[in-house]
């Protein structure tokens, strides 16, 4: 699932009673292996991806590997001269697999950093078995070997790759980079950590850099035109972007990733749902490109759609890796189909008994519907199969869950100490820091691990969060100021220093940070909402109101400007020009979250109670699968002491989603209005 390590390659060949060997393939010792008959194989890498193809002849005369690809019918040939100079950072790596009883052939043939690979190998084995210590003992022999640079840095590539390190990986790639500068593979990480580190201007200038050579490869194009997606500023930069490189990746799912992006940026969801589905049939093993497009699904209303797409991709993939099984129980879970997502649990647990990231996926699932043993178990059964650092966050949530902080405090402790920019496990520590030795503690506690994490956006973000609670607004805004050094187009940071600047009393400051953000996202629903709050703290109730119904037509989930634009229909013209705007885009948009809720509350003091009651069920027979949808209409019909309307609803929900802890809380509501005491409890 996901394509084969080369571990796994030559792990497959010794289980089953070959020899095999790893080596840097060199030109000589290509002829002499072809010479003498004996099988290999080469990994290219071409920007990212690669696989093994197999070296079936080599042309002396030309200087040209022979190959035959696992995905092309007919045999290729590769200049020498050309592949190995490509291919230098890494190896190339090659294996070749012998019957045991003919290794006596390999004793004329030199085969370059064999021995280090051997050591590779086994470095590989320890990570694939959750034995960090065991693989982190190989890396230092590697070190103490003087085994060759490159293959120490790659080395540490994989190790802060699995440790989910991204300032050891960004380490370990530039010192690679400093040996081979003009590798694209090499490229693409340096880019994909510095976005992962929150570092968007150092990144952006980067690839503008990287991409004024006109040899570079698309997929750094396509990188920059990823970094530039979100902000309506470089729209058509943008477009140029991926006009420019779509004949060499029209078939790439990154490509369509991307386009997708674009797409939703400037509202044309459909078009953006057709290009995430591409992206997750190219590569249906990469889970983002697969939850992106489930995702879209779901707010489209394209959820059966998706679930049939999960189900079908679980048949097919299920039984050679967990994401299958977890993406459509998410899916199902989303539908409110507990039942059949535990079901499919249970089958894909039989299926993988021991693959540690569906236990503990599982283990955490079964908690958060209160199957409390069950999750333990699982728990239990996944430790020494998953990777330490995973198991310990599921522990500590689990610990947590069931009221034991103290047990909860030590594993997320454990779990900093392999992974330090862990966001959940540090806010949770100083929760507990503030509740036991008061917040001056926490916040130094918290200072330093912003300080250890390097200016970690997700950290400074929690820490200005902190200081906020405790009064310090003004460092709290030094915070996101510092953050917009690195990210001067990040909204989520301009959002927060408009809102705690006007809190501030610096209404106008405020806004122009609030305008910067109208101009970087201009169809963003949240960004229209805040511009609408800080009108009213200026007394423009004009602007207000124009901001927040367009944030009610640019998305009918702004939850907080829909009960603004009820709240300031004062007059009967505006509450009809109010009415019919949230019935209309009711009905044109896709509703998606509790909208419907505050439709409902603020809307029986403005619309009639038979206008809203219609309205509400037309929207639950339009999506039955929303509780929201349930819920409003069943307040609604109380409302209007139609008490027995809304038993009849109440009974209908539970018989649809009778996992679902809200149904029972709204059939209790319907029975106390009917005053049935012991049907409520």
């Amino acid at each position: 699932y996901g394509g084969t390590y080369d571990y796994q390659e030559r792990r497959w060949a010794e289980e089953h009673d070959w020899y095999a060997r790893e080596f840097r393939l060199e030109w000589p010792s290509a002829c002499k292996l072809v010479e003498l008959g004996i099988p290999f194989g080469i990994t290219s890498l071409n920007a990212g991806s690669g696989h093994l193809q197999a070296v079936i002849g080599v042309d002396q005369i030309l200087e040209t590997l022979v190959i035959r690809d696992p995905y092309d019918p007919n045999k290729s040939e590769l200049l020498q001269k050309e592949f190995f100079d490509g291919q230098e950072a890494f190896g190339p790596r090659a294996i070749l697999v012998l019957p045991k009883r003919r290794i006596a052939m390999l004793d004329a043939i030199e085969l370059p950093e064999a021995a280090a690979y051997d050591r590779l190998y086994e470095f590989q084995l320890a990570l694939d078995g959750h034995d960090r210590v065991a693989a982190l003992s190989v890396l230092n022999r590697m070190r103490e070997m003087s085994d060759p640079e490159r293959l120490v840095l790659l080395t540490e590539r994989k190790l802060a790759l699995y440790d989910r390190n991204e300032h050891a990986f960004l380490c370990a790639v530039e010192g690679l980079l400093e040996l081979y500068p003009d590798d694209a593979t090499l490229l693409i990480d340096k880019q994909h950590t510095l976005h992962n580190l929150g570092y968007s201007r150092k990144r952006i200038d980067w690839l503008r850099k990287v991409t004024a050579d006109d040899a570079v490869h698309p997929r750094l194009e396509l990188a920059l035109a990823s970094a530039l997606v979100g902000n309506m500023l470089y729209h058509s930069e943008v477009k140029r972007l991926l006009r420019k490189t779509r004949v060499a990746l029209s078939s790439d799912a990154s490509w369509h990733a991307v386009m997708g992006q674009y797409c939703s940026i400037k509202h044309e969801f459909d078009r953006a749902l057709d290009h995430y589905r591409i992206a997750s049939c190219l590569e249906p093993a990469v889970e983002h490109y697969v939850r992106t497009y489930i995702q879209t699904a779901t707010e489209r209303n394209c959820l059966e759609d998706a679930l049939a797409f999960l189900e079908r991709r679980y048949r097919r993939m299920g039984s050679h890796g967990s994401a299958p099984a977890i993406a459509l129980i998410q899916g199902l879970d989303e539908a409110n189909r507990v039942s059949a997502a535990v079901e499919l649990l249970r089958e894909a647990l039989q299926c993988r008994p021991d693959d540690g990231d569906l236990l503990l996926y599982g283990a955490g699932y079964l908690q958060s519907i209160n199957r409390l043993d069950e999750s333990a178990r699982l728990l239990e059964r996944a430790q020494g199969v998953s990777r330490r650092a995973d198991w310990l966050r599921a522990s500590a949530r689990q610990a947590d869950f069931g009221g034991d902080r103290p047990r909860a405090v030590a594993h997320y402790q454990a779990l900093i100490e392999m992974e330090s920019l862990d966001i959940q496990a540090t806010e949770y520590i100083t929760n507990h820091l503030a509740a036991t030795q008061g917040q001056q503690q926490a916040l130094e506690y918290l200072g330093k691990r912003v300080q250890d994490s390097q200016g970690y956006p997700s950290m400074l973000e929690l820490y200005a969060g902190f200081l906020e609670e405790a009064g310090e607004i003004p460092r709290a805004l030094e915070i996101f100021r510092q953050r917009l050094e690195s990210a001067p187009d990040d909204t989520c940071s301009l959002r927060e220093l408009a809102r705690l600047t006007a809190i501030s009393g610096r209404n106008s400051e405020g806004l122009s940070y609030c305008s910067r953000v109208l101009e970087i996202e201009p169809l963003y629903a949240r960004n229209h909402e805040m511009h609408g709050w800080l009108c009213r703290r200026t007394g423009d109730l004009a602007t207000a109101w124009e901001a927040d119904t367009r944030a009610v037509r640019l998305d009918i989930d702004s939850d907080f400007a829909v009960r603004q634009v009820l709240k300031m229909a004062t007059s009967s013209t505006q509450r009809d020009e109010v009415s019919q705007l949230l019935i209309d885009e009711l009905r044109q948009q896709v509703i998606e979250g509790s909208s419907l809720l505050s439709f409902q509350e603020e809307g029986c003091m403005v619309i009639k109670g038979n206008t809203l009651k219609a309205t509400l069920e037309e929207a639950l027979d339009a999506r039955p699968d929303l509780w929201s949808a349930w819920t409003a209409l069943i307040v609604q019909l109380l409302h209007m002491d139609l008490a027995a309307r809304a038993l009849d609803v109440a009974e209908k929900f539970a018989a649809l989603y009778p996992g679902l802890p809200r149904v029972w809380f709204d059939l209790a509501r319907v029975y106390r209005q009917l005053n049935d005491e012991q049907h409520e409890i």
